[in-house]
């Protein structure tokens, strides 16, 4: 039996393989995810809903309901699937949020005028681990993966929500609130240590109602 450094495999194939083996499995089991996981860096893609509220521009949060951080505030966002059984090809980054804004708030989202998808506000990192980072560089905590997300602000085209739930059952946002850009969630209360894209994604936030 060859034995293959899984390092060294592209992780579109892994998956491609996991989708083969796991037919009509819904959701990676934990020994298969952390597998996966601890191999290959994981693509995502977060978005900050924002609006222009009565006196200062405002950035929606929502309060996660999974995992470590639940009980803290972030933006909704999550993984780019690198597999999809229907096409058999990966998501495109827009394709990827629109589906998680429909899961997780049941909504819809459009850019605002002068950003585009392939300019992202910034591009977020988060890892299991303390990375060695630059000046000006930011890495946020996640204790089960290591992923880049490249991470905008983005305009809801309904406010009619719908918490949605997962392939597990369970519900990613428990609730939701409207924080004026000078009164951001407190640093202890961000999720994966984010304040640093918080405060990246604020700045723009200004700059775009300015």
């Amino acid at each position: 039996m060859a034995v293959v450094d899984l390092a060294d495999v592209e992780t579109h194939v892994i998956a491609r393989v996991l989708n083969e083996r796991l037919d009509g499995v819904s959701f990676l089991p934990d020994g298969v995810y952390e597998l996966f996981a601890e191999h290959s860096i994981m693509p995502c893609v977060d978005g900050f809903p924002v609006q222009m509220g009565p006196e200062v521009p405002e950035m929606l949060f929502i309060r996660r309901e999974t995992g470590k951080y639940t009980g803290f505030w972030w933006c909704v966002g999550g993984l780019v699937k690198v597999f999809v059984e229907e096409t058999g090809e990966g998501e495109s980054l827009s394709t990827a949020m629109i589906r998680h804004f429909q899961s997780t708030l049941g909504v819809g989202i459009v850019l605002p005028q002068g950003c585009a998808w392939n300019k992202p506000v910034m591009v977020a990192q988060h890892a299991p681990y303390e990375l060695d980072v630059a000046e000006g560089e930011f890495a946020g905590d996640e204790p089960s993966k290591h992923c880049i997300s490249p991470t905008f602000l983005v305009k809801l085209q309904s406010q009619d929500f719908e918490f949605g739930t997962g392939a597990d059952g369970r519900k990613e946002a428990g609730d939701f609130r409207w924080f004026p850009v000078d009164a951001l969630p407190p640093d202890e209360e961000i999720a994966y240590r984010g304040q640093n894209t918080v405060r990246v994604m604020a700045e723009a936030c200004r700059t775009l109602f300015s």
